[in-house]
């Protein structure tokens, strides 16, 4: 049974707080936390198995990706600019 791309995009948009908040808190700002949290759901919203688990395995699914997506722009910044250079 195929999901509607309507309830696709209601769900993920359920959980667009919860993953702006942690990217939010990782990166600081509110440009690269809506990034952030733009790209984990963009990334969720290909697996389909995303829709059809439990909401608490849902959330936990947005905060690993969130997590991983904020770390991996921290890492980004960090070989942009030396150890101790002023930005």
């Amino acid at each position: 049974m195929a999901l509607s791309l309507q309830f696709k995009a209601a769900l993920l948009k359920s959980h667009e707080n919860l993953a702006y908040r942690i990217a939010y808190h990782l990166l600081g700002t509110p440009e690269e936390a809506a990034e952030a949290a733009m790209k984990s759901l963009l990334e969720l919203s290909q697996d389909q198995r995303f829709f059809w688990i439990p909401e608490e395995l849902q959330r936990r699914k947005v905060k690993e990706a969130v997590i991983h997506h904020s770390l991996h722009r921290k890492k980004q910044e960090a070989c942009r600019w030396p150890a101790g250079a002023v930005h």
